[in-house]
C-alpha cells in the first residue's frame, strides 16, 4: 500500500485518529494540551507528523511553527520554564528588558512581547515531575489562540491531572483500544497473507493482538518477519526486541512483550499464546467435531441405541453430544469403524488439540498448521 502502516494507524484508524484530532482542535481553539501517552508509543514521531497535517489541512494553521524539544535536551534552567522560553526564542531586547515584578508574572511578559508568535511548542518525553512544572506554567499563561503562542507537554503517564482552565487533557488510553490494534493487525495480516484462509488470518491476527496489545509497531515488525509462520513465536520475539530500533521498547511497562521476553516470562508469553488459541482455534474445533458427528452420524445412532453409550458417567440421548475423547474411545475399542484413515487422523489431532487448550496448554506449531490445513 502507498501509505505505511504507521500513518494508516494515526489517520484511519478510529481511536488513534480521535488523538489527532482532539489535539489538533484543542490547539485551534486557543488551548494547550496535556498529552498523556504509555510509555511504550508506537509510531511516535508519525504521531506528532499527523498532528502538524492535521493543523494544516483541517484547521487551516500551515503559517504555525511547532518546535519539538525532548525533555532529554532540556537544560537545568528548563526547570524555570520562563526563562528558558526567554532564552530560547526572544529576542535579545527583550530577555535584556525582562525584570521580574510582582504585579506582571514573566508569562504575560512573554505573551505581550509575542515571543512565542504563531509557535507551539511541543515538550516531549519528560517525567510527571517535569511536566506538572510545565503544566504549572501553562495554566498562568493567558492565551488566547496560537498567536500567543501554545504549548504541547507529552509525558508518559496513565493517570488524569487536576484540571487547568486553559489546558486540555488528551490522554490515549481514553482514545485507543485493543479493539483498535485488532483492527489493524487484521488489516496488515490481509495485505501481507492474502493468499491464506481466513481461519488462518483470524489466528495470527489474534495472535499477534494477545502477544503485543495496542504496540501495534512491535506487532507489524513481527508480521512483516519471513519466519512469521514458521519459527516459534517466541524465538521470534526475541529476534525483534534485539533490533536497534527497539532497544529501549518495553522498557517502562512491565506487562509489554518485550519485558516479558527479556524477564524470561515464558510462562506469561504462553498465555497470551494460549488465549489467543482459545479465542480462535476452539471455536474451529467444536465446529469441526459437530460436522465429524454429521458425517458419522448413522454409526453413532446405532451404538446410542444398543449397546449405549456412556460419557461422563452419563447415557448418551443426542449424537450432537458425542465429545472429541468418546469417538476416540469408540474407535479404539472397535465399536465405531472409521474406514477412512485421513478422518481417523483428524479425529485424533482435534482431541488433542481441544484437550491441550482445554487444560490451559498451547497447541505447537505443527499442530495449528494440521489444524488450520481443514
Amino acid at each position: 500500500m502507498e501509505m505505511s502502516w504507521a500513518d494508516y494507524w494515526w489517520n484511519r484508524v478510529t481511536g488513534p485518529h480521535e488523538v489527532v484530532l482532539a489535539v489538533a482542535n484543542a490547539l485551534s481553539e486557543g488551548h494547550s494540551v496535556s498529552l498523556r501517552i504509555p510509555g511504550d508509543l508506537p509510531w511516535r514521531h508519525e504521531m506528532r507528523a499527523a498532528v502538524r497535517d492535521a493543523l494544516l489541512s483541517s484547521y487551516g494553521l500551515g503559517d504555525v511553527t511547532i518546535t519539538t524539544i525532548d525533555g532529554d535536551d532540556l537544560p537545568p534552567e528548563a526547570g524555570s520554564p520562563g526563562n528558558y522560553l526567554l532564552e530560547r526564542f526572544a529576542l535579545v531586547s527583550d530577555r535584556r528588558s525582562y525584570r521580574p515584578r510582582p504585579d506582571k508574572t514573566i508569562q504575560s511578559f512573554i505573551v505581550d512581547r509575542k515571543v512565542l508568535k504563531n509557535r507551539i511548542v511541543w515538550i516531549k518525553g519528560v517525567s510527571e515531575s517535569i511536566g506538572e512544572t510545565w503544566l504549572s506554567f501553562c495554566e498562568g499563561y493567558q492565551s488566547t489562540s496560537v498567536d500567543d503562542g501554545l504549548f504541547i507537554i507529552e509525558m508518559a503517564s496513565d493517570r488524569h491531572f487536576r484540571g487547568i482552565a486553559n489546558v486540555q487533557e488528551v490522554a490515549l488510553k481514553d482514545h485507543i483500544s485493543v479493539f483498535d490494534a485488532r483492527l489493524l493487525n487484521s488489516i496488515m495480516i490481509g495485505d501481507s497473507m492474502s493468499e491464506l484462509t481466513d481461519a488462518r488470518k483470524r489466528y495470527y491476527t489474534a495472535l499477534v493482538t494477545h502477544l503485543c496489545g495496542t504496540d501495534v509497531e512491535v506487532a507489524e515488525e513481527l508480521i512483516s518477519q519471513p519466519e512469521f509462520r514458521k519459527l516459534d513465536i517466541c524465538q521470534l520475539i526475541q529476534r525483534v526486541a534485539e533490533m536497534p530500533i527497539f532497544t529501549r521498547r518495553g522498557s517502562q511497562s512491565e506487562d509489554h512483550i518485550f519485558s516479558l521476553c527479556r524477564s524470561g516470562r515464558d510462562d506469561l508469553i504462553a498465555k497470551r499464546i494460549w488465549e489467543a488459541q482459545t479465542e480462535s482455534l476452539y471455536p474451529l474445533v467444536e465446529a469441526e467435531r459437530l460436522l465429524v458427528i454429521t458425517e458419522l452420524k448413522d454409526g453413532i445412532d446405532n451404538l446410542i441405541h444398543s449397546p449405549g453409550i456412556m460419557q461422563f458417567e452419563e447415557r448418551v440421548q443426542d449424537a450432537r453430544d458425542v465429545e472429541l475423547g468418546t469417538l476416540v474411545y469408540l474407535m479404539a475399542s472397535r465399536q465405531l469403524y472409521v474406514p477412512d484413515a485421513t478422518l481417523r487422523d483428524r479425529i485424533y489431532l482435534l482431541r488433542e488439540c481441544r484437550n491441550l487448550i482445554a487444560h490451559n496448554e498451547c497447541c505447537s506449531i505443527d499442530q495449528v498448521d494440521k489444524l488450520l490445513e481443514g
